[in-house]
């Protein structure tokens, strides 16, 4: 099982995201996509990859971009993003610092904390993309069993 968990974290470390944006979250357009701005003072329109949220004039359309805010809104985030989408956004999974630890790095995902406050759905067009979380999670609980 060792060796089996060592190989799968061998083939996770060949996995690269096109870009890494570090910055600071200004504001959030939708449930789903908010602006980052680095150091440099370039803002990145983001969108967030895997979920998707209602729109504005939707029902909860208001309500899941306000939770989005609360989320990152002026806190440093990091964007892994592996694709630009169709309007030019940069797909991303959004990682922020957890207002509930104030000891904690960047460690709770956007998108996930979106799903489970019920703000947005999970994007079922992007399960391809999320194959390496999976791959993550079993990794991880297969470490846990050693």
């Amino acid at each position: 099982m060792r060796s089996f968990a060592a190989h799968v974290l061998v083939g996770l470390g060949c996995t690269s995201h096109a870009a890494t944006i570090d910055g600071t979250a200004i504001n959030g357009a939708d449930g789903d996509t908010v602006t980052v701005v680095d150091a440099s003072k370039t803002q990145h329109k983001i969108r967030i990859g895997g979920i998707d949220a209602p729109e504005r004039g939707q029902p909860f359309g208001t309500r899941s971009k306000e939770n989005l805010e609360r989320l990152v809104s002026r806190k440093d985030v990091t964007a892994a993003c592996h694709k630009t989408d169709r309007y030019g956004r940069h797909v991303c999974k959004v990682w922020v610092q957890s207002s509930d630890c104030a000891t904690c790095g960047k460690t709770q995902d956007a998108g996930h904390a979106q799903i489970i406050a019920g703000m947005t759905w999970w994007y079922r067009e992007d399960a391809k993309e999320q194959a390496d979380d999976r791959l993550t999670v079993t990794v991880a609980v297969a470490r846990l069993a050693c």
